[in-house]
């Protein structure tokens, strides 16, 4: 795959924002110009959903005021928070919730950042709101998508996470995820592993089993290409890494030499989806994201499946999966990593 930074004038794309957005936009604030408009429609679609009874009695005639989220019951009388314990519990307005999902389900891809500046809230909040959406569209995934490595996606990370090696390149996360100890694995690889240096270890650890290209390594690394390309000569002397043509370097494989013809030329990843359709996907999230760590890699595969996939999420269609989906533990917010192995959306992988 291309650089990352070359792929930056992809922030045209028309679902990255741009001229698009406008008029999505104001469609948006003409139909729902106030917060009571928006709270109106997100009970509307809870009631359609069987998600309004009375916690008490169950009952469904609820009386309230319009824009307004507490009902008292007409059969017990009690009062009624309408969206307490479901997906919007606890949320303060309903205005960027729903301009979220609105964008989201017009295909209108845009950053936490620029969204927080749109709606005039805090940045985190921006975030919070988008990777609570994105979980409610990975869930759905689950089960239908094609599974593929994550180093497929590698050319992608760029931000830190709690994941992220102390000191180390966000990179490093790959490896890390791949095995528990990247230097115990180095002992097995590498016969004379005491003799690298901290340099050629994490050039090596950079490496993949798919070739990487010089010019990817240093994007990623933080090392002057004289001293990278030292490395990389160390480690071809040491027998760990492969040199390929267009100065492409792989990792070797225990006791066999590199099939340069075998790891270039498949037109598939996994056997399932061709590299070409990998690369819409790195270019979309790109162009609207730049860079990304790898921990949330699975969710922005998520965003580029509701961005792209106008039959499955069309009007309305990511509003009423939240509602089902209902609560999203705040702890598992906090506490997700994607997994070695993330998932694509089928139907546009097909």
């Amino acid at each position: 795959m291309a650089n990352c930074e070359d792929r930056n004038s992809t922030s045209r794309h028309p679902a990255a924002g741009g001229t698009r957005d406008v008029p999505m936009w104001r469609a948006f604030v003409s139909r729902f110009p106030t917060e009571a408009d928006c709270v109106e429609e997100l009970l509307r679609i809870s009631a359609e959903e069987g998600q309004l009874r009375c916690r008490a009695c169950g009952n469904d005639e609820l009386k309230r005021s319009r824009g307004c989220r507490v009902a008292r019951c007409d059969g017990c009388g009690r009062e009624n928070w309408l969206t307490a314990g479901s997906f919007f519990h606890r949320i303060r307005r309903a205005r960027p919730w729903l301009a979220a999902i609105w964008l989201i389900e017009h295909g209108v891809a845009i950053s936490s950042s620029r969204f927080h500046k749109l709606l005039d809230i805090a940045y985190s909040s921006a975030l919070h709101i988008f990777k609570k959406l994105t979980m409610v569209l990975d869930s759905e995934m689950q089960g239908d998508g094609l599974s593929l490595r994550t180093s497929v996606f590698a050319v992608l990370f760029g931000k830190r996470s709690r994941e992220t090696p102390a000191r180390g390149h966000p990179i490093l996360e790959e490896n890390f995820a791949e095995q528990d100890n990247v230097p115990e694995r180095l002992e097995t690889e590498v016969a004379h592993a005491d003799e690298l240096s901290d340099q050629e270890r994490i050039v090596f650890a950079a490496l993949a089993d798919e070739p990487v290209y010089f010019d990817d390594l240093f994007t990623r690394l933080t090392l002057p290409a004289g001293e990278l390309s030292a490395c990389l000569t160390m480690l071809e002397l040491a027998g760990v890494v492969d040199r390929l043509a267009g100065d492409a370097y792989v990792r070797r494989r225990a006791g066999s030499k590199t099939d340069v013809r075998q790891r270039l030329a498949p037109a598939t990843v996994d056997g399932d989806i061709e590299t070409t359709r990998i690369d819409r996907m790195v270019d979309f999230l790109c162009g609207v994201f730049h860079r990304i760590s790898r921990r949330y890699l699975q969710l922005y595969l998520s965003a580029y499946w509701g961005y792209t996939d106008r039959s499955r999420w069309s009007r309305e269609a990511l509003l009423r999966a939240a509602i089902r989906v209902g609560q999203i533990n705040i702890r598992a917010m906090r506490s997700y990593v994607t997994p070695r192995f993330v998932r694509v959306p089928a139907k546009l992988a097909a």
